[in-house]
Order: C-alpha cells, then sequence, then structure tokens
C-alpha cells in the first residue's frame, strides 16, 4: 500500500484520454482504493466485479452516488451489458 498504484492508473486514465481523443475510444477509470475496497464476493467473480466498477464509474457525480459498497448490494451489471453499452456509444 502506499506505492502509487492509484495514482499510475489515474495518470494512465489522464494520458489515454488525451491520446485518443476523437478516436472513438472511452477510457474508463475504476478505482480499488479504500474508499472501494473490495467486497468479499468480488474475489470469487472479478469480471462481474469489475463491470460493476465500470458501471459505477460512469454514473454522473451525484450527491447520492457517494459510496460504492450500497450500489453494489443494489445494481447487477453483466460483462454483456457493459459490452453492449460500450457499442451504444461513440
Amino acid at each position: 500500500s502506499r506505492g502509487g498504484k492509484t495514482r499510475a492508473l489515474y495518470e494512465l486514465s489522464r494520458v489515454l484520454k488525451e491520446r485518443l481523443r476523437g478516436d472513438n475510444v472511452a477510457v474508463i477509470y475504476i478505482s480499488l482504493n479504500d474508499q472501494t475496497s473490495l467486497i468479499d464476493w468480488e474475489s470469487l467473480s472479478p469480471i462481474d466485479a469489475i463491470c460493476r466498477r465500470i458501471a459505477f464509474a460512469a454514473l454522473p457525480r451525484t450527491k447520492e452516488k457517494q459510496e460504492f459498497a450500497p450500489f453494489a448490494k443494489e445494481v447487477e451489471v453483466s460483462s454483456s451489458a457493459i459490452i453492449q453499452w460500450l457499442g451504444a456509444s461513440p
């Protein structure tokens, strides 16, 4: 911990967004830090976990969108739903 992993991923997403701007590419930054620590089931289903985190990251920033854990309990997101959503996005 405190090795800069989150910062490195953030910087990578920032640079990719800059370089790929206009290339019809979505760069989605997800976090696995203390505010969104792994939940037990995520170790058993990592693809579903990443899909749920992509959906959470894609939500507009609102007062209600504060914590990942309540969102993860209420919303189920499949990999096919994410693929369909990404395919429909410009």
